[in-house]
Protein backbone atom coordinates (compact mmCIF):
# COMPACT_ATOMS: atom_id res chain seq x y z
CA UNK A 1 0.00 0.00 0.00
CA UNK A 2 2.99 2.43 1.06
CA UNK A 3 4.16 1.57 -2.54
CA UNK A 4 1.08 2.86 -4.43
CA UNK A 5 1.27 6.03 -2.13
CA UNK A 6 4.71 7.01 -2.60
CA UNK A 7 4.25 5.88 -6.48
CA UNK A 8 1.08 8.42 -6.71
CA UNK A 9 3.11 11.42 -5.04
CA UNK A 10 6.38 10.50 -7.44
CA UNK A 11 4.27 10.76 -10.30
CA UNK A 12 3.02 14.06 -9.54
CA UNK A 13 5.83 15.52 -8.78
CA UNK A 14 7.38 13.94 -12.02
CA UNK A 15 4.15 15.70 -13.73
CA UNK A 16 5.08 18.79 -11.98
CA UNK A 17 8.05 18.75 -13.91
CA UNK A 18 7.65 18.16 -17.15
CA UNK A 19 4.67 20.52 -16.82
CA UNK A 20 7.58 23.35 -16.21
CA UNK A 21 9.58 21.55 -18.96
CA UNK A 22 6.36 21.90 -21.22
CA UNK A 23 6.07 25.72 -20.16
CA UNK A 24 9.52 26.25 -22.67
CA UNK A 25 9.29 23.54 -25.29
CA UNK A 26 6.20 24.99 -26.48
CA UNK A 27 7.45 28.14 -28.32
CA UNK A 28 10.39 26.52 -28.99
CA UNK A 29 9.96 22.92 -30.51
CA UNK A 30 6.91 20.76 -31.20
CA UNK A 31 8.78 17.31 -31.13
CA UNK A 32 9.83 17.91 -27.76
CA UNK A 33 6.02 19.18 -26.35
CA UNK A 34 4.93 16.21 -27.75
CA UNK A 35 6.97 13.97 -25.93
CA UNK A 36 6.42 16.30 -23.18
CA UNK A 37 2.69 15.70 -23.05
CA UNK A 38 2.66 11.89 -24.16
CA UNK A 39 4.81 11.35 -20.96
CA UNK A 40 2.76 13.45 -19.18
CA UNK A 41 -0.35 11.14 -20.57
CA UNK A 42 1.43 8.20 -19.07
CA UNK A 43 2.16 9.34 -15.57
CA UNK A 44 -0.78 10.57 -15.28
CA UNK A 45 -2.84 7.52 -16.53
CA UNK A 46 -0.20 5.27 -13.80
CA UNK A 47 -0.69 7.55 -10.94
CA UNK A 48 -3.32 5.89 -9.88
CA UNK A 49 -5.81 7.95 -7.20
CA UNK A 50 -8.01 8.24 -9.62
CA UNK A 51 -11.14 8.46 -6.68
CA UNK A 52 -9.42 12.27 -6.48
CA UNK A 53 -8.57 12.69 -10.48
CA UNK A 54 -12.51 11.97 -10.92
CA UNK A 55 -13.33 14.79 -8.66
CA UNK A 56 -11.66 17.06 -10.19
CA UNK A 57 -12.69 16.47 -13.22
CA UNK A 58 -16.57 16.33 -12.40
CA UNK A 59 -16.14 19.59 -10.29
CA UNK A 60 -14.69 21.13 -12.97
CA UNK A 61 -17.36 22.42 -15.50
CA UNK A 62 -14.81 22.98 -17.85
CA UNK A 63 -13.14 19.61 -18.05
CA UNK A 64 -16.48 18.42 -18.75
CA UNK A 65 -16.88 21.08 -21.45
CA UNK A 66 -13.46 20.29 -22.82
CA UNK A 67 -14.64 16.27 -22.75
CA UNK A 68 -18.01 16.82 -24.51
CA UNK A 69 -16.82 18.93 -27.39
CA UNK A 70 -13.96 16.48 -28.39
CA UNK A 71 -16.57 13.61 -27.84
CA UNK A 72 -18.94 15.37 -30.40
CA UNK A 73 -16.52 16.12 -32.58
CA UNK A 74 -15.28 12.53 -32.59
CA UNK A 75 -18.80 11.74 -33.36
CA UNK A 76 -18.90 14.09 -36.34
CA UNK A 77 -17.33 10.66 -38.05
CA UNK A 78 -20.61 9.08 -38.31
CA UNK A 79 -21.60 11.47 -40.76
CA UNK A 80 -18.23 12.65 -41.97
CA UNK A 81 -15.72 10.81 -43.26
CA UNK A 82 -12.60 8.89 -41.78
CA UNK A 83 -9.30 10.51 -43.71
CA UNK A 84 -6.11 12.44 -43.15
CA UNK A 85 -8.22 15.05 -42.67
CA UNK A 86 -10.02 13.95 -40.30
CA UNK A 87 -7.13 11.98 -38.13
CA UNK A 88 -5.00 15.15 -38.42
CA UNK A 89 -7.91 17.71 -37.05
CA UNK A 90 -9.18 14.60 -34.24
CA UNK A 91 -5.46 14.39 -33.17
CA UNK A 92 -5.41 18.32 -32.56
CA UNK A 93 -8.63 18.91 -30.98
CA UNK A 94 -7.16 15.90 -28.65
CA UNK A 95 -4.59 18.22 -27.38
CA UNK A 96 -7.37 20.44 -25.69
CA UNK A 97 -7.78 17.28 -23.32
CA UNK A 98 -4.28 17.94 -21.76
CA UNK A 99 -6.49 20.78 -20.06
CA UNK A 100 -8.59 18.49 -17.70
CA UNK A 101 -5.36 16.09 -17.14
CA UNK A 102 -3.49 19.15 -15.71
CA UNK A 103 -6.50 20.35 -13.36
CA UNK A 104 -6.46 17.00 -11.89
CA UNK A 105 -3.27 16.44 -11.43
CA UNK A 106 -2.97 17.82 -8.30
CA UNK A 107 0.09 20.37 -9.19
CA UNK A 108 2.03 22.62 -6.20
CA UNK A 109 1.95 26.33 -6.76
CA UNK A 110 5.75 26.24 -7.22
CA UNK A 111 5.58 24.01 -10.86
CA UNK A 112 2.74 26.32 -11.58
CA UNK A 113 4.98 29.04 -10.90
CA UNK A 114 8.21 27.44 -12.47
CA UNK A 115 6.21 26.60 -15.27
CA UNK A 116 5.40 30.20 -16.18
CA UNK A 117 8.65 31.04 -15.87
CA UNK A 118 9.82 28.35 -18.22
CA UNK A 119 7.40 29.50 -20.62
CA UNK A 120 8.64 33.22 -20.57
CA UNK A 121 11.81 32.25 -21.09
CA UNK A 122 11.22 30.17 -23.95
CA UNK A 123 9.12 33.13 -25.52
CA UNK A 124 12.19 35.29 -24.85
CA UNK A 125 14.52 32.99 -26.62
CA UNK A 126 11.92 32.56 -29.65
CA UNK A 127 11.58 36.31 -29.55
CA UNK A 128 15.14 37.04 -29.39
CA UNK A 129 15.83 35.10 -32.10
CA UNK A 130 13.16 36.61 -34.55
CA UNK A 131 14.50 39.99 -33.75
CA UNK A 132 17.93 38.90 -34.78
CA UNK A 133 15.95 37.81 -38.19
CA UNK A 134 15.12 41.34 -38.47
CA UNK A 135 18.24 42.86 -37.80
CA UNK A 136 19.80 41.10 -39.83
CA UNK A 137 22.02 38.79 -36.82
CA UNK A 138 21.32 35.53 -38.73
CA UNK A 139 18.65 34.33 -41.55
CA UNK A 140 15.41 31.80 -40.86
CA UNK A 141 14.56 29.73 -44.35
CA UNK A 142 10.56 31.17 -43.68
CA UNK A 143 8.12 29.44 -46.32
CA UNK A 144 5.50 32.17 -45.68
CA UNK A 145 7.30 34.75 -47.07
CA UNK A 146 10.01 33.69 -49.29
CA UNK A 147 10.93 36.78 -50.52
CA UNK A 148 9.99 39.35 -47.13
CA UNK A 149 12.27 39.62 -44.16
CA UNK A 150 10.37 38.38 -41.57
CA UNK A 151 10.69 38.05 -38.20
CA UNK A 152 10.30 34.73 -37.09
CA UNK A 153 12.09 31.86 -34.97
CA UNK A 154 10.86 28.90 -34.04
CA UNK A 155 7.21 29.68 -34.61
CA UNK A 156 5.49 30.54 -37.34
CA UNK A 157 3.95 34.20 -37.43
CA UNK A 158 0.47 32.78 -36.12
CA UNK A 159 1.62 31.44 -33.16
CA UNK A 160 4.38 34.06 -32.98
CA UNK A 161 2.11 36.50 -32.34
CA UNK A 162 -0.36 34.88 -29.88
CA UNK A 163 2.12 33.86 -27.69
CA UNK A 164 4.01 37.62 -27.46
CA UNK A 165 0.58 38.95 -27.20
CA UNK A 166 -0.43 36.58 -23.84
CA UNK A 167 3.11 37.69 -22.31
CA UNK A 168 2.93 41.31 -22.77
CA UNK A 169 -0.83 41.23 -21.60
CA UNK A 170 0.41 39.08 -18.60
CA UNK A 171 3.25 41.54 -17.88
CA UNK A 172 1.46 44.44 -18.46
CA UNK A 173 -1.42 43.43 -15.73
CA UNK A 174 1.51 42.46 -13.39
CA UNK A 175 3.65 45.48 -13.52
CA UNK A 176 0.39 47.93 -13.01
CA UNK A 177 -0.93 45.89 -10.18
CA UNK A 178 2.27 44.68 -8.24
CA UNK A 179 5.08 47.21 -8.99
CA UNK A 180 4.84 49.10 -5.69
CA UNK A 181 5.52 45.52 -3.84
CA UNK A 182 8.92 44.62 -6.48
CA UNK A 183 12.54 45.92 -5.72
CA UNK A 184 13.32 49.01 -8.09
CA UNK A 185 15.57 46.35 -10.15
CA UNK A 186 13.04 44.17 -10.51
CA UNK A 187 10.55 46.80 -11.62
CA UNK A 188 12.97 47.68 -13.71
CA UNK A 189 13.57 44.12 -15.10
CA UNK A 190 10.10 43.99 -16.26
CA UNK A 191 9.71 46.38 -17.56
CA UNK A 192 12.37 46.26 -19.93
CA UNK A 193 11.28 42.76 -20.51
CA UNK A 194 7.48 44.22 -21.69
CA UNK A 195 9.03 46.38 -23.75
CA UNK A 196 11.13 43.69 -25.94
CA UNK A 197 7.93 41.45 -26.03
CA UNK A 198 5.98 44.36 -27.46
CA UNK A 199 8.67 45.36 -29.83
CA UNK A 200 8.97 41.72 -30.87
CA UNK A 201 5.33 41.68 -31.27
CA UNK A 202 4.81 44.77 -33.77
CA UNK A 203 7.73 43.55 -35.75
CA UNK A 204 6.75 40.35 -36.30
CA UNK A 205 4.01 39.29 -39.25
CA UNK A 206 1.24 38.36 -36.71
CA UNK A 207 -1.60 41.18 -37.12
CA UNK A 208 -4.39 38.71 -35.56
CA UNK A 209 -1.87 38.78 -32.24
CA UNK A 210 -1.46 42.64 -32.63
CA UNK A 211 -5.04 43.66 -33.36
CA UNK A 212 -6.01 41.79 -29.80
CA UNK A 213 -2.99 43.24 -27.91
CA UNK A 214 -4.57 46.39 -28.66
CA UNK A 215 -7.90 45.64 -28.22
CA UNK A 216 -7.38 43.54 -25.25
CA UNK A 217 -4.52 46.29 -23.15
CA UNK A 218 -7.21 49.39 -24.06
CA UNK A 219 -10.13 47.54 -22.42
CA UNK A 220 -8.05 46.31 -19.60
CA UNK A 221 -6.48 49.86 -19.35
CA UNK A 222 -10.19 51.78 -18.85
CA UNK A 223 -10.95 49.46 -16.55
CA UNK A 224 -7.59 49.42 -14.73
CA UNK A 225 -7.71 53.33 -14.20
CA UNK A 226 -12.01 54.32 -14.66
CA UNK A 227 -11.55 55.47 -11.07
CA UNK A 228 -8.41 57.62 -11.98
CA UNK A 229 -8.57 59.88 -13.93
CA UNK A 230 -5.47 61.60 -13.99
CA UNK A 231 -3.70 58.31 -14.66
CA UNK A 232 -6.61 57.86 -17.48
CA UNK A 233 -4.97 60.59 -18.95
CA UNK A 234 -1.50 59.83 -18.73
CA UNK A 235 -2.48 56.13 -20.43
CA UNK A 236 -4.39 58.05 -23.25
CA UNK A 237 -1.22 60.39 -24.05
CA UNK A 238 1.24 57.02 -24.00
CA UNK A 239 -1.12 55.15 -26.18
CA UNK A 240 -1.57 58.09 -28.59
CA UNK A 241 1.99 58.26 -29.04
CA UNK A 242 2.50 54.56 -29.24
CA UNK A 243 -0.32 54.59 -32.00
CA UNK A 244 1.11 57.53 -33.97
CA UNK A 245 4.61 56.08 -34.36
CA UNK A 246 2.92 52.79 -35.39
CA UNK A 247 0.49 54.69 -37.65
CA UNK A 248 2.77 57.36 -39.07
CA UNK A 249 6.59 55.39 -39.43
CA UNK A 250 7.04 52.94 -41.86
CA UNK A 251 7.41 49.69 -39.81
CA UNK A 252 6.05 45.89 -40.46
CA UNK A 253 2.86 46.88 -38.77
CA UNK A 254 1.81 49.50 -40.37
CA UNK A 255 2.64 48.05 -43.93
CA UNK A 256 0.72 44.62 -43.08
CA UNK A 257 -2.27 46.78 -42.03
CA UNK A 258 -2.11 48.56 -45.51
CA UNK A 259 -1.66 45.61 -47.12
CA UNK A 260 -4.68 44.37 -45.68
CA UNK A 261 -7.12 47.13 -46.46
CA UNK A 262 -5.00 46.94 -50.13
CA UNK A 263 -6.51 43.21 -50.29
CA UNK A 264 -9.60 43.43 -49.05
CA UNK A 265 -10.84 46.25 -51.70
CA UNK A 266 -8.66 43.95 -54.29
CA UNK A 267 -10.83 41.12 -53.75
CA UNK A 268 -14.53 42.54 -54.12
CA UNK A 269 -12.79 44.34 -57.64
CA UNK A 270 -11.67 40.95 -58.69
CA UNK A 271 -15.33 39.48 -57.46
CA UNK A 272 -16.83 42.43 -59.61
CA UNK A 273 -14.72 41.75 -63.15
CA UNK A 274 -14.49 38.07 -62.28
CA UNK A 275 -17.29 37.43 -65.06
CA UNK A 276 -14.70 39.68 -67.86
CA UNK A 277 -11.10 38.41 -66.23
CA UNK A 278 -11.36 35.14 -64.54
CA UNK A 279 -8.93 36.39 -62.63
CA UNK A 280 -8.89 35.63 -59.07
CA UNK A 281 -7.27 37.00 -55.65
CA UNK A 282 -3.84 35.87 -54.55
CA UNK A 283 -3.72 37.03 -51.10
CA UNK A 284 -4.04 36.06 -47.62
CA UNK A 285 -6.97 38.44 -46.58
CA UNK A 286 -8.52 37.43 -50.29
CA UNK A 287 -8.39 34.02 -49.66
CA UNK A 288 -10.11 33.87 -46.57
CA UNK A 289 -13.16 36.10 -47.63
CA UNK A 290 -13.15 33.49 -50.64
CA UNK A 291 -13.73 30.57 -48.15
CA UNK A 292 -16.31 33.17 -46.17
CA UNK A 293 -17.99 33.07 -49.28
CA UNK A 294 -17.82 29.93 -50.72
CA UNK A 295 -17.70 27.79 -47.23
CA UNK A 296 -21.08 29.92 -46.06
CA UNK A 297 -23.30 28.21 -48.85
CA UNK A 298 -21.72 24.76 -47.08
CA UNK A 299 -23.22 26.11 -43.35
CA UNK A 300 -26.27 26.71 -45.55
CA UNK A 301 -26.81 23.86 -46.19
CA UNK A 302 -25.82 21.98 -43.11
CA UNK A 303 -27.26 24.36 -40.54
CA UNK A 304 -27.47 22.12 -37.51
CA UNK A 305 -24.98 19.17 -37.75
CA UNK A 306 -22.43 20.52 -40.50
CA UNK A 307 -20.95 18.24 -42.91
CA UNK A 308 -19.36 15.79 -40.83
CA UNK A 309 -15.74 15.38 -39.27
CA UNK A 310 -13.13 15.40 -42.03
CA UNK A 311 -15.10 16.12 -45.08
CA UNK A 312 -15.71 20.01 -44.89
CA UNK A 313 -12.65 20.15 -47.71
CA UNK A 314 -14.06 17.57 -49.73
CA UNK A 315 -17.26 19.44 -50.02
CA UNK A 316 -15.54 22.62 -50.56
CA UNK A 317 -14.89 21.06 -54.03
CA UNK A 318 -18.06 20.11 -55.09
CA UNK A 319 -19.62 23.31 -54.62
CA UNK A 320 -21.55 24.70 -57.25
CA UNK A 321 -20.70 27.93 -58.76
CA UNK A 322 -17.90 28.81 -55.94
CA UNK A 323 -16.38 32.12 -55.98
CA UNK A 324 -12.89 32.04 -57.44
CA UNK A 325 -13.04 28.59 -58.23
CA UNK A 326 -8.93 28.47 -59.10
CA UNK A 327 -8.25 28.81 -55.07
CA UNK A 328 -7.07 25.68 -53.62
CA UNK A 329 -9.22 24.50 -51.01
CA UNK A 330 -8.08 24.05 -47.85
CA UNK A 331 -9.56 25.21 -43.78
CA UNK A 332 -11.57 28.63 -44.17
CA UNK A 333 -8.63 30.45 -41.45
CA UNK A 334 -11.68 30.86 -39.10
CA UNK A 335 -12.26 28.84 -35.86
CA UNK A 336 -15.72 29.97 -36.15
CA UNK A 337 -16.49 28.68 -39.55
CA UNK A 338 -14.34 25.61 -39.38
CA UNK A 339 -16.42 24.30 -36.31
CA UNK A 340 -19.90 25.31 -38.15
CA UNK A 341 -18.65 23.58 -41.94
CA UNK A 342 -17.49 20.22 -39.88
CA UNK A 343 -20.55 19.74 -36.85
CA UNK A 344 -22.53 22.50 -37.56
CA UNK A 345 -24.46 25.10 -35.16
CA UNK A 346 -24.26 22.16 -31.95
CA UNK A 347 -20.75 21.68 -32.24
CA UNK A 348 -20.32 25.44 -32.21
CA UNK A 349 -22.46 25.35 -28.93
CA UNK A 350 -20.05 22.92 -27.60
CA UNK A 351 -17.08 24.80 -28.56
CA UNK A 352 -18.31 28.10 -27.11
CA UNK A 353 -19.63 26.10 -24.02
CA UNK A 354 -15.83 25.62 -23.25
CA UNK A 355 -15.01 29.53 -22.61
CA UNK A 356 -18.79 30.13 -20.84
CA UNK A 357 -17.52 26.91 -18.54
CA UNK A 358 -13.93 28.30 -18.00
CA UNK A 359 -15.46 31.92 -17.13
CA UNK A 360 -17.50 29.69 -14.48
CA UNK A 361 -14.70 27.66 -13.32
CA UNK A 362 -11.96 30.66 -13.06
CA UNK A 363 -14.79 33.13 -11.21
CA UNK A 364 -15.07 30.18 -8.19
CA UNK A 365 -11.98 30.68 -7.33
CA UNK A 366 -10.32 32.47 -4.19
CA UNK A 367 -8.15 34.59 -6.22
CA UNK A 368 -9.99 35.61 -8.89
CA UNK A 369 -11.21 39.18 -7.99
CA UNK A 370 -7.23 39.63 -5.98
CA UNK A 371 -5.23 42.00 -8.76
CA UNK A 372 -3.42 40.04 -11.16
CA UNK A 373 -5.88 37.35 -11.25
CA UNK A 374 -7.70 38.90 -13.75
CA UNK A 375 -6.12 37.94 -15.80
CA UNK A 376 -7.78 34.58 -15.97
CA UNK A 377 -10.92 36.69 -17.19
CA UNK A 378 -8.62 38.04 -20.19
CA UNK A 379 -7.64 34.70 -21.65
CA UNK A 380 -10.42 33.44 -22.95
CA UNK A 381 -11.32 36.68 -24.80
CA UNK A 382 -7.85 36.66 -26.29
CA UNK A 383 -8.81 33.30 -27.72
CA UNK A 384 -12.12 34.34 -29.00
CA UNK A 385 -10.96 37.01 -30.77
CA UNK A 386 -7.75 35.47 -32.58
CA UNK A 387 -10.23 32.24 -33.56
CA UNK A 388 -11.82 34.73 -36.30
CA UNK A 389 -8.89 35.26 -38.21
CA UNK A 390 -7.56 31.77 -38.23
CA UNK A 391 -8.22 28.10 -36.97
CA UNK A 392 -5.90 28.74 -34.02
CA UNK A 393 -7.92 25.84 -32.14
CA UNK A 394 -6.79 23.43 -34.25
CA UNK A 395 -3.37 24.21 -34.83
CA UNK A 396 -1.21 22.40 -32.45
CA UNK A 397 0.85 25.20 -30.60
CA UNK A 398 -2.23 27.41 -29.96
CA UNK A 399 -4.09 24.21 -29.24
CA UNK A 400 -1.68 23.07 -26.89
CA UNK A 401 -0.93 26.57 -25.71
CA UNK A 402 -4.43 27.23 -24.93
CA UNK A 403 -4.47 23.81 -22.93
CA UNK A 404 -1.65 24.59 -20.73
CA UNK A 405 -3.13 28.23 -19.54
CA UNK A 406 -6.59 27.27 -18.98
CA UNK A 407 -5.53 24.20 -17.04
CA UNK A 408 -3.25 26.27 -14.70
CA UNK A 409 -5.83 29.04 -14.31
CA UNK A 410 -8.15 26.82 -13.62
CA UNK A 411 -6.21 25.61 -10.32
CA UNK A 412 -7.42 27.00 -7.19
CA UNK A 413 -5.00 27.08 -5.37
CA UNK A 414 -2.92 28.92 -7.28
CA UNK A 415 -2.22 32.90 -6.80
CA UNK A 416 -0.55 34.64 -9.69
CA UNK A 417 -0.07 37.75 -7.47
CA UNK A 418 2.94 36.00 -6.36
CA UNK A 419 4.82 34.63 -9.54
CA UNK A 420 7.47 36.86 -8.36
CA UNK A 421 6.70 37.56 -4.88
CA UNK A 422 7.43 35.33 -2.19
CA UNK A 423 4.71 33.32 -0.77
CA UNK A 424 5.92 33.22 2.83
CA UNK A 425 5.22 37.03 2.65
CA UNK A 426 2.05 37.49 1.00
CA UNK A 427 0.92 40.97 -0.20
CA UNK A 428 -1.27 43.17 1.79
Amino acid sequence: MSFFCNWTEKTNQIIGCLVVLLGFSLSISVYLSDVVVLLIVFFWLTGGNWNSKWKSFSSSKFSVSVFLFFCFYCLGLLWGELNDDSVRWIQKQALLLLAPILISSQLKPIYVKCAFFSLFFGVFINAFVALGVFVGLWNVDYHHYTNELVAVGFLDHFDHSLFLCFCSLFLMVFILYKSKQLSFSLNVFLCFFFLFLCISLFLSHGRAGQYVFLIVSVSFLIYYFKYNLRGLLVVAMVLGIALGFLFFTKNPFKIRLNQALQEYNEFFLLLNDWDKKKVGPRSAVGNRLTYLFNYGKLVKENVFFGVGTGKSIKEYNNIKNRVFPGITARPPHNNYLFVLLEVGLLGLLFWLLMFFCYLLDVWKSCFLFRDVNIIRLLIPFVFLLMCFTDEYLVRHNPSLFFSFITGLFCLKKVDLNLLFISSKKPPQ
